[in-house]
């Protein structure tokens, strides 16, 4: 049996206060204690509000 090793997702956000999306990664394959550190870790990168108003998107960011 093989084990899986850590790894990263992307993951597709969008700030609910000034409505910059960004294209950011999650971690995969870890404790969930280190995931939900990670998830309430996230700042806007834009206006820097916290997690409780970062929500997910559904596709990626259309590349220019």
């Amino acid at each position: 049996m093989e084990i899986e090793q850590p790894s990263f997702q992307p993951l597709w956000l969008r700030c609910n206060t000034c409505n910059h999306a960004w294209d950011d990664w999650q971690p995969m394959l870890v404790p969930v204690k280190t995931w939900v550190a990670h998830v309430r870790n996230l700042h806007c990168p834009y206006c820097g509000v916290g997690a409780k108003q970062i929500y997910l998107r559904t596709a990626p960011l259309k590349e220019d």
